[in-house]
């Protein structure tokens, strides 16, 4: 059967039309497998944050009491989907492929205002096919909205360094501090935009260009000013956006980092996180960053070679072939997903074509595209280098890419091996520097084997949920929250007495854990042995004296054995400082009613 004519004439009249339906086929196909996941309506970690915070806005609590791990960005655009579509998760992915396909025509639009139709195709089709861009899009994470709102504001740049577009300025500052409260990075990119309307404005604007500048600066602030105001309503402290700013650039830049964020959510991340208050007393938040950066200092200060060695290793790490794990490793999910597995491409190839086609890059240079390659390209060094934060450079790596793919088309076609051949070994050099160079340190599966068997258990799936952990085990015998989630399975089917004492053997091999620590506290209360929850909670309250769930637990034990001044001196305490805690109020009315029907 012949092929309709408008068919046949698909690819070359509407190129880009195909283009997104390729790449909507591959996100259906993608839906299709992560609803089979266990994942899928079980966030966890920095997803479970970010959740339960959008819940919490859905609900109407706007106002937090605590500043935030993360940004409010991405919190409130899934407070908004949950509001409208009552709370699906569904409803989440469906709007994340769609934002990956915008995404995909936002750098097709910028191709055209900087490269040719040819290159900015080639760009719309890495955006639309890049598999770590999938895989970011399945996960509840800020990735996907950061993008959208990045190139939305390059376009916005783009439109107002023309004549008479004075507006544009605004709206382009108010896209990066939207940006800004759902990922802080890009505020290093509106820095160096600050520089360069300063000291390098583009055509037609004269140095300095004062005035928009200032517009700028002015509409980034729109967004970041009520963050700001409600932290320190929160916590009557100066933190811009959120919090732990100054522990990532310390997790990069200590003397022990290897350039990753390798630190695991065990023992270790809890000490690392009590590092301020156990070496110097300090718990505001502010001063924390100001420990950690005095830190970051000291060693850059004592130890240049080594800390200029780190750096180096850093930017070999952001042009590695490989995805490097932050929460969850993307090469252990892509291996579990057909649709990820198919021979997509990644960010090597991005990386070689894009360095290719800035090289090939003709007058004028597209120097706004650089100066966001450039900024986030040093922000993320200076940081930590993981899959996830150099995501950003994906869209304008793909820019660059695609006029690279169209200039080397150009010189195969004009036969221009003078050119050509220089230009496939500077292709291969790259390639192979991406492959061979492997800084990554090997590393184990066990924590997302974890995190797979946490996942499973939370939808009640205990066989599965006892494999995976097994799994976890099997690559790392001692790995803590893997036994943490065999002791709950245990608990669950009654077997109390192993379960404590799988608790116990991981609280031995890891005694730092927080997590683990709670769980043996609240088992041993629950078995009535309350001087013995009661001394495990106390060990949790040394290490973190404003920890309001150890502070609960306690009065709530006290109030079980019947220390009713213990119950009550716990929850007043709590109260102080937390008057809106409905829990603790709850339990502090219930020690009032006991008291008063024990009293003579």
């Amino acid at each position: 059967m012949p092929i309709p004519a408008p068919l046949r004439q698909l690819p070359r009249r509407h190129p880009l039309l195909l283009i997104l339906l390729f790449g909507l086929l591959l996100r259906f196909a993608f839906f299709i497998e992560l609803r089979q996941s266990p994942f899928y309506s079980t966030p966890d970690l920095d997803a479970l944050e970010y959740d339960n915070q959008a819940r919490d806005f859905a609900a109407g609590k706007l106002a937090w009491t605590e500043i935030p791990i993360h940004g409010p960005g991405y919190p409130l655009f899934l407070a908004l989907l949950y509001t409208l579509f009552r709370g699906s998760y569904t409803a989440v992915y469906a709007a994340q492929f769609s934002l990956g396909l915008l995404n995909a025509y936002l750098v097709y639009r910028l191709g055209r205002r900087f490269f040719d139709r040819a290159a900015a195709l080639v760009a719309a089709f890495f955006m639309a096919t890049l598999w770590t861009t999938l895989y970011f899009e399945g996960l509840l994470l800020a990735t996907t909205l950061m993008l959208s709102l990045d190139l939305l504001a390059l376009l916005a740049l783009d439109h107002a360094r023309r004549p008479g577009r004075p507006w544009s300025w605004l709206l382009a500052g108010i896209l990066l501090g939207l940006s800004a409260i759902t990922w802080p990075l890009i505020l290093a990119f509106l820095g160096a935009l600050l520089l360069m309307l300063l000291f390098f404005p583009p055509s037609p604007l004269r140095r300095p260009a004062f005035a928009p500048a200032l517009v700028l600066l002015l509409g980034a602030a729109l967004p970041i000013a009520p963050v700001t105001w409600q932290n320190w309503r929160a916590e009557h402290d100066f933190v811009l956006i959120q919090k732990n700013g100054g522990m990532n650039l310390y997790l990069g830049n200590n003397p022990k980092a290897d350039g990753t964020p390798n630190v695991r959510p065990t023992g270790e991340w809890d000490q690392l996180l009590l590092l301020p208050q156990t070496e110097a007393g300090i718990t505001r938040q502010s001063q924390r960053d100001r420990f950690f950066l005095a830190l970051v200092l000291h060693f850059a200060r004592t130890q240049p070679g080594r800390f200029l060695q780190l750096q180096a290793r850093k930017l070999a790490l952001l042009g590695n072939a490989r995805e490097i794990r932050a929460t969850f490793d993307p090469e252990f999910f892509r291996r579990r997903y057909r649709t990820l597995s198919l021979p997509l491409p990644g960010f090597a190839p991005l990386l070689a074509l894009g360095l290719l086609g800035m090289v090939r890059a003709r007058n004028p240079f597209p120097s706004l595209l650089f100066f966001y390659l450039a900024a986030y390209a040093a922000a993320v060094v200076l940081t930590v280098v993981s899959a996830r934060y150099r995501m950003p450079l994906a869209p304008v790596l793909a820019l660059f890419a695609g006029h690279g793919l169209v200039e080397l088309a150009r010189l195969f076609r004009e036969r221009d091996w003078r050119r050509l051949a220089p230009a496939l070994v500077f292709l291969g050099a790259v390639d192979l520097a991406g492959h061979w160079s492997r800084p990554v340190p090997k590393h184990t599966n066990a924590e997302e084997w974890s995190h797979l068997g946490n996942a499973y258990y939370v939808r009640r799936n205990l066989y599965p949920a006892e494999l995976a952990y097994r799994r976890a085990l099997e690559q790392e015998p001692g790995y803590s929250m893997a036994m943490t989630g065999l002791a709950v399975i245990s608990w669950d089917q009654g077997r109390r007495d192993r379960a404590l004492e799988t608790l116990r053997r991981a609280l031995l091999l890891d005694p730092e854990n927080v997590p683990t620590r709670y769980q043996y506290a609240e088992y041993l209360r629950q078995q009535g042995e309350w001087d013995k929850a009661l001394a495990e909670y106390q060990i949790l309250l040394q290490k973190w004296p404003a920890q309001v769930s150890a502070h609960f637990f306690v009065a709530l034990t006290a109030f079980e054995k019947g220390d009713l001044e213990t119950a009550r001196r716990e929850a007043e305490e709590v109260l102080r400082s937390r008057p809106e805690n409905a829990a603790m109020l709850d339990l502090l009315k219930k020690i009032q009613d006991h008291e008063r029907e024990t009293s003579p």
